[in-house]
């Protein structure tokens, strides 16, 4: 029966019910059984009742799929059935709850309702939901308040609701953190980022709930501060928040006025203020400022660099703590009585960049300079080590116009002075510098003194136009890489003398050069005595680019002693955000984009390989690839080398294993380092067999007889013979390539399946 109110409501001016009125009844009539309708969309359903029962129609909205289970009956939608219990049955049906963003963060327990889970979080979880009010005078108040509350404690409140009353407008806020992360795109093959998703996959009580009054223009807000599933007021939580539209609108404005990228950066923050150390305008980079160019359609400035004024004071007052050594041009140092008056140099170690070199520094050091491009004689010269993203990082940097060996032995001097004496595996440098000499008397020998590849490589090019015959020089060049990449020491002496030797006029003047340069320091270029180094040979040459990323080639020639000052300072600054953004966010850096790639690789089966467990420790298991395009394949040998590393960055999700769990002999682990393609299949056989570690004693029969099985049966004499020669030869592989003598396999066996070393 229809309620007074809602009769009012209905009624025309006249007091009467308002009633639709056709001339000669409803138009919409059914042409089966006369049945009008005043809506063609009635008739419409209405015909579907006159198909046959087979019809989709009848099987999907006329079929009874619904039952009550207190009496029995039937129903063919969901909401009669709902009805039908309200009103029969006096009972509520409780839908299913499939909400995973009102999840209870502490217990997994999944809610329909808000207020369900707030009053299961106090109930079951006695958490304390701190509830507190404000009054500010205008919306502009609350947005300053609410901006302020975020950056104090590293949350972000977005908005999800509005209401517009008659009196007053009433918005509803959540933490930004609260909810389940859904991808846009089912199957999504990207990977999240590093840090991670911003949702928590549960609730998180924080909320503020703001109210309006249109009259007034003052507001009310109810805020919820109770944190649940991260935690607030932590450096971590950086990583998922972002800049306010306000700051983004006046970094737009920057770039508009045509300010460059690296002054933006700069200029935006103090750096060495910790006021900002929470605040994410600190960790902003370059891909955002360009993110915000392509969103506000502006044409990004020139990457140039503009000198501002410096001078050697404005260096001292601001980097007062970290100049290690200082000496001005037309002054005589105290103490370094072998420097010239007119020398100027400058030693400079940030409290980061020490940081680093004592946590790193027992692995690898590199050095490099800027060698003969400022016409005043100044050179940029660097350390670098190697980090947990196994990224190279300048840990000391230095200017100078002497760089003899007097510099270095200052330079090496200085930095041990401050941080005692670091021995590292491997140094790595240019082949004539001074820099491992200086090293290596004042600190003392490394187990690997390498050449840079790049270095080497580059020397043979060019002096390569010896060679006047083109074929010949390509002929030279490729024997020449192919026989520094040999794995094995004996081949590789035996081919270096037969290179030498070649009695072809045409390429004697090489050979000769060859001889001069490269015959005396074989172990610092050749990849048989760097085996197992764990180092990416071009590694520094990037990190030693980025200390020149704000150099273009005039600067870099015509730069004075105070232009090579500004220069550190922007890239001081610049090197220590980008090292807290690391720390805070991760990095995708080239190693672990390797070892993604090689995990695809596998997971794909883009490669036909088939692995072989073996019960020797020492080997483990035997991994054959087999190229489509060749007859022959190539077994190597993968052992366990130690358990994962606690908090690895180099860490393999689909393999749950480390970079540092196995090795392998192919020269993709042995020279770069990187974990391979035949590590991820056997994690990805342990995985899916569930096998435990091997640590048991060698069973060479059980090894043959599984070989011969996949390779064609013991009937075969042949088979047999070579199968048993490859797995003499594996089980008696050791993994320290840099020491040990190997044998040398047959023609016959390479041409079966076996070869150890992958040139």
């Amino acid at each position: 029966m229809m309620s007074k109110q809602d009769s009012e409501k209905r009624s025309n001016k006249c007091g009467e019910p308002r009633m639709k009125k056709f001339r000669g009844g409803p138009p919409f009539e059914c042409a089966l059984c006369q049945k009008s309708y005043d809506r063609r969309q009635n008739l419409v359903r209405h015909m579907h009742l006159h198909q046959p029962p087979e019809s989709e129609y009848h099987q999907r909205f006329l079929t009874n799929h619904y039952y009550c289970k207190e009496c029995q009956k039937t129903f063919h939608s969901s909401s009669r059935l709902r009805r039908h219990l309200k009103s029969a049955h006096r009972k509520l049906p409780v839908k299913p709850i499939t909400n995973d963003s009102l999840k209870c963060v502490l217990c997994g327990m999944n809610f329909g309702r808000t207020e369900d889970v707030q009053n299961h979080l106090i109930s079951s979880h006695d958490v304390l939901l701190v509830h507190e009010h404000f009054r500010f005078l205008s919306m502009e108040e609350f947005q300053s308040w609410k901006v302020s509350m975020e950056k104090n404690t590293t949350s972000v409140f977005v908005k999800i609701r509005h209401h517009n009353g008659d009196d007053a407008n009433i918005w509803w806020y959540k933490c930004h953190r609260s909810g389940c992360y859904k991808p846009r795109v089912e199957n999504r093959h990207r990977r999240i980022k590093l840090q991670g998703s911003m949702k928590i996959g549960g609730y998180c009580p924080a909320a503020i709930t703001l109210f309006e009054n249109k009259r007034t223009g003052h507001c009310k807000a109810s805020y919820v501060s109770t944190h649940l599933g991260h935690n607030i007021c932590d450096e971590a939580e950086l990583a998922h928040m972002y800049l306010t539209v306000k700051e983004k609108d006046q970094l737009a404005d920057k770039i508009i006025e045509g300010v460059s990228y690296n002054r933006i950066l700069t200029d935006n923050i103090d750096v060495t203020k910790e006021d900002h150390s929470m605040d994410p305008l600190y960790l902003l980079n370059k891909q955002g400022l360009f993110n915000i160019s392509n969103s506000y359609c502006i044409k990004a400035p020139s990457m140039s660099t503009v000198l501002q004024p410096y001078s050697v004071e404005m260096f001292v007052a601001e980097y007062h703590q970290s100049i290690l050594f200082l000496k001005r041009a037309g002054e005589k140092h105290p103490t370094e009585t072998a420097l010239d008056v007119d020398d100027a140099i400058v030693v400079v170690m940030t409290q980061m960049q020490e940081e680093l070199l004592r946590k790193f520094g027992n692995f690898v050091i590199a050095a490099d300079g800027t060698f003969g491009v400022n016409q005043h004689s100044f050179v940029l010269h660097s350390f670098s080590i190697v980090d947990d993203w196994y990224e190279a990082i300048p840990v000391a940097l230095a200017v100078s116009n002497r760089n003899d060996q007097t510099f270095t032995d200052l330079f090496v001097r200085t930095v041990c002075k401050r941080v005692g004496k670091v021995m590292p595996s491997t140094f790595m440098s240019e082949m004539e510098s001074t820099y491992y000499e200086s090293w290596r008397r004042i600190v003392g020998p490394v187990q690997f003194q390498l050449f840079c590849r790049w270095h080497v490589e580059n020397a043979w090019r060019q002096n390569l136009r010896k060679i006047v015959n083109p074929v010949k020089k390509n002929d030279v060049l490729r024997s020449l890489l192919s026989l520094s990449m040999c794995l094995d020491e004996n081949q590789f002496l035996f081919d270096w003398k037969t290179l030498l030797a070649d009695p072809d006029p045409m390429v004697q003047p090489f050979m000769q050069y060859l001889n001069e340069t490269f015959a005396d320091n074989v172990k610092s270029w050749a990849y048989c005595y760097r085996a197992n180094a764990g180092l990416n040979n071009n590694f520094h040459l990037k990190a030693f680019d980025r200390c020149l990323k704000y150099l273009n080639g005039n600067l870099l020639k015509e730069a004075t002693f105070t232009d090579f000052l500004s220069l550190l300072n922007d890239f001081l600054e610049l090197e220590t955000k980008e090292l807290t953004r690391k720390r805070i966010f991760g990095k995708l850096s080239m190693k672990l984009g390797n070892l993604r790639k090689r995990h695809d690789i596998v997971a794909k089966g883009e490669l036909t390989m088939m692995i072989d467990s073996l019960d020797d420790p020492f080997v483990g298991w035997l991994v054959s690839v087999c190229e489509e395009d060749e007859d022959s394949c190539s077994i190597y040998a993968v052992r366990e080398k130690k358990k994962d590393c606690v908090d690895c960055k180099m860490f393999c999700e689909g393999c749950a294993s480390c970079l540092h769990h196995f090795e392998c002999t192919c020269c993709d682990y042995c020279i770069e380092f990187n974990m391979c393609v035949h590590i991820h299949k056997v994690c990805l056989y342990l995985k899916e067999s569930q096998q435990p570690s091997l640590d048991c004693e060698s069973s060479a029969q059980s090894n043959e007889h599984s070989l011969l099985q996949q390779w064609g049966g013991e009937n075969d004499d042949t088979q047999t013979n070579l199968v048993k020669s490859a797995v003499e030869n594996v089980n008696t592989f050791n993994y320290d390539c840099s020491h040990t003598k190997r044998e040398q396999l047959s023609e016959d066996e390479n041409e079966f399946v076996f070869e150890l070393i992958d040139d």
